[in-house]
């Protein structure tokens, strides 16, 4: 069976086109995390909560800097360290008391913002931000209404 130059060609182009969309399928399922090197500096408007009230929880991720802990809880990193990761990076949160809304966010600017929801217990929240090998927590004293 012969085939014409043609026919080979729009074979060839159908067979590229078909590798492409399957390739831009994969990458969209495949979430963006921080690579290796990048660092996470975490804080909270309030370090002190309630019981059924909430904080901002404020995650900087960088890659090529090193995190550094702060007084009460948090991390830092140093000013000019490093460059923010791509828009679109996912970061994900846990907490050992409450709950953090949403519980994963993308970046923008280098920047998620999501809150911890306290609930009825007491206790020291410890919410952790992580995102590829780039992991930092926090923690938040969570007092019972009308006192510590």
């Amino acid at each position: 069976m012969t085939h014409s130059l043609s026919h080979v060609r729009r074979f060839a182009v159908a067979g590229m086109l078909a590798a492409a969309v399957l390739v831009g399928i994969a990458c969209e399922d495949v979430p963006l995390l921080a690579p290796s090197g990048s660092a996470i500096a975490l804080t909270a408007t309030a370090n002190e909560l309630t019981v059924n009230s909430s904080t901002e929880i404020v995650a900087l991720v960088l890659e090529g800097a090193q995190g550094a802990p702060t007084q009460g809880g948090g991390s830092s990193i140093e000013p000019g360290a490093g460059t923010i990761v791509h828009n679109g990076t996912v970061v994900s949160f846990t907490t050992t008391l409450g709950r953090i809304d949403p519980a994963q966010a993308k970046t923008v600017d280098g920047v998620v913002r999501v809150r911890l929801i306290a609930d009825t217990r007491t206790g020291v929240a410890t919410v952790t931000a992580f995102s590829g090998p780039a992991i930092q927590t926090l923690q938040i004293t969570i007092f019972p209404e009308g006192g510590e």
